[in-house]
C-alpha cells in the first residue's frame, strides 16, 4: 500500500520539481515515467521489501526468544518493549528534526521578502530596463524620452542586482590587486537612478577626461586604501594593466548585487561600447502608454530583434526564485518530518495507555479525575516535547547565522519565525496525545480492571 501511494505521490511531485525556478533554469528536468519505466518498479518493491525486513527483524527476534507465556500476558512484561530509551530518543529527534525543517522555511521565507522589499540604497520604482541588443543608445534614448509617460532614461552595461564585470584593479601605491565589481553608465545614470554623491562630482561630457574617468563606491574607496571619499577624487586607478583612470566622484553605498551575495567594491565607469541596457523610469499611473511607446520606439528601428525588457520588480523575483524555491521544497520536507514525527509520538502514545489500562482503573475507583488521569499520562511526552524544542531553537539560531553570514541585508531575528513553529507543533502534538489519553481517562474503569 505503502508503495503503491509513493508511486501516486512521485508521479504528482516530478512535475512540481520540474516547475522550480533552478530546475528550468539548469535545464535539468527529470522525465521519469512512473507508470512506463519497468526498473523503477523493481528498485520500488525491492526498497520496499528492505525497509520492511529491516523493520520486521527486531520484534521478530525479541518474540520469538520469549517463552510462550510471557508474551501472552502482555508487552509491558518484555524486557525489550519495555524499554523506552530507544523510542522515546526517536520521537525527541523526529520532533527536532521537524521544527529545524518548519522553522528554517519560516525564516527563509521571511528573509525573502525582506530582500524583495529592502532598500537598496538606489530609486527602484517604476523601473524598467530594455536590452538594447545592438540598437544605438543615443537614438534610443531621443526617440523615447521625448514621451509624455517618460521621467527619464539612462544607459548601463547591466540589470541592477544582477551580473556585472570584474577586474582587478589598484591605486598607484597598492602592491596588490583588488577585484572590483565594473558597471558602465552614461551620464544620466546616477541622477535617474537617485543615487547620492557623498564626494566629487557626476560624469560631465564637457571634460574631454570624464571619458576615460571612473566613480568609487564607499566600499571601493575603503578597500583601495583611501582614508575618505574625498581622498579619493583626484587619484588614479588602473584596471587589468590599462592606463591609470583619473577619479571624479564617489557614491553613496548601494546595493547593486542580490542581497545573498556578500557586499563587494564598485567602480562606475562612461564607456559606451559596453552600453547593453537602457533604464527606463516612467510615471507609474501612465504604463500602457509607456509601453505601447516602447514598441512602436522599438519597431521604428530597422532589423531591430525582438523587443525584451525587464521590470526591476519581476527582475528581483527571478533573482530570488532559487530562495522561494527552497522554501516550497523545505515546506514539503517538514510536513513529511511532522506527520513522521506524529505517527511516532501515537505509536508511544498508545502503548503507554494500553500498559497503563490497570493502573488508570484503579485510579478512577479511588477518585481521581479526567485531569489528573490526563496530565499523568501525559507528562512523560511533553518533556520529550520540551527538549525537543530546547534542542531544535539554539540548533535552529546557529544554522540561520551560519546561512547568512554572506549576505549583504539580512532580516531581523525575531522572535515570530521561532515562536510560531513551536506553537503550532506543540499544539499539533497535545493533540496526538490527548486523543488518546482522553480516551483513556473517560473509559470505564470496570472495564480496566477486567484487563487480564
Amino acid at each position: 500500500s505503502a508503495m503503491a501511494i509513493g508511486c501516486f505521490l512521485l508521479a504528482d511531485l516530478i512535475p512540481a520539481f520540474n516547475n522550480l525556478g533552478f530546475v528550468r533554469e539548469l535545464n535539468a528536468q527529470i522525465t521519469l515515467d512512473v507508470f512506463r519505466d519497468p526498473w523503477l518498479y523493481v528498485y520500488f518493491f525491492g526498497f520496499t521489501l528492505l525497509v520492511g525486513l529491516l523493520a520486521g527483524l527486531f520484534p521478530a527476534f525479541s518474540l520469538s526468544a520469549f517463552l510462550p507465556v510471557k508474551v501472552l500476558k502482555g508487552l509491558s512484561q518484555i524486557r525489550g518493549f519495555s524499554a523506552l530509551t530507544l523510542r522515546r530518543t526517536l520521537v525527541v529527534i523526529q520532533f527536532t528534526l521537524a521544527l529545524v525543517f518548519i522553522i528554517i522555511t519560516a525564516f527563509i521565507y521571511r528573509q525573502v521578502n525582506f530582500m524583495l522589499g529592502a532598500d537598496y540604497g538606489f530609486n527602484r520604482d517604476h523601473l524598467v530596463f530594455v536590452e538594447l541588443q545592438g540598437v544605438s543608445y543615443p537614438l534610443f534614448r531621443q526617440e523615447m524620452i521625448t514621451h509624455t509617460s517618460i521621467e527619464s532614461v539612462s544607459a548601463s552595461s547591466a540589470v541592477l542586482v544582477g551580473g556585472q564585470t570584474w577586474q582587478r584593479s589598484k591605486t598607484t601605491d597598492m602592491k596588490s590587486n583588488l577585484l572590483i565589481g565594473i558597471l558602465a553608465v552614461d551620464e544620466h545614470f546616477i541622477k535617474d537612478l537617485g543615487l547620492k554623491l557623498i564626494a566629487g562630482r557626476n560624469f560631465n561630457l564637457a571634460h574631454a577626461t570624464d571619458r576615460e574617468a571612473v566613480i568609487l563606491s564607499e566600499k571601493a574607496v575603503k578597500e583601495l586604501g583611501f582614508k575618505s571619499p574625498g581622498e579619493a577624487v583626484g587619484s588614479v586607478v588602473t584596471f587589468e594593466e590599462q592606463h591609470p583612470l583619473p577619479v571624479v566622484g564617489v557614491v553613496k553605498e548601494f546595493y547593486f548585487r542580490p542581497l545573498f551575495s556578500a557586499s563587494r567594491p564598485l567602480a562606475l565607469r562612461y564607456d559606451p561600447t559596453w552600453f547593453r541596457y537602457a533604464a527606463i523610469r516612467f510615471h507609474g499611473e501612465q504604463l500602457p502608454e509607456m509601453l505601447d511607446h516602447l514598441r512602436a520606439t522599438w519597431r521604428s528601428f530597422e532589423h531591430a530583434p525582438p523587443l525584451r525588457y525587464v521590470f526591476f520588480d519581476d527582475h528581483l523575483e527571478t533573482e530570488y526564485a532559487a530562495m522561494r524555491d527552497a522554501t516550497r521544497i523545505l515546506g514539503l520536507a517538514a510536513g513529511f518530518a511532522i506527520l513522521i514525527a506524529c505517527l511516532g509520538l501515537l505509536g508511544m502514545v498508545i502503548y503507554a495507555v494500553e500498559t497503563r489500562t490497570k493502573e488508570i482503573g484503579v485510579r478512577k475507583v479511588l477518585g481521581a479525575d479526567v485531569v489528573s488521569l490526563v496530565m499523568l499520562l501525559s507528562q512523560s511526552f511533553l518533556r520529550l516535547l520540551a527538549i525537543a524544542v530546547a534542542i531544535s531553537v539554539p540548533l535552529c539560531m546557529a544554522l540561520i547565522r551560519m546561512m547568512l553570514q554572506d549576505f549583504s541585508k539580512r532580516a531581523p531575528l525575531e522572535i515570530g519565525p521561532f515562536l510560531w513553529p513551536v506553537i503550532g507543533l506543540l499544539a499539533l502534538a497535545m493533540l496526538t496525545i490527548g486523543s488518546q489519553t482522553l480516551r483513556a481517562a473517560f473509559a470505564n474503569p470496570v472495564d480496566a480492571l477486567r484487563y487480564e
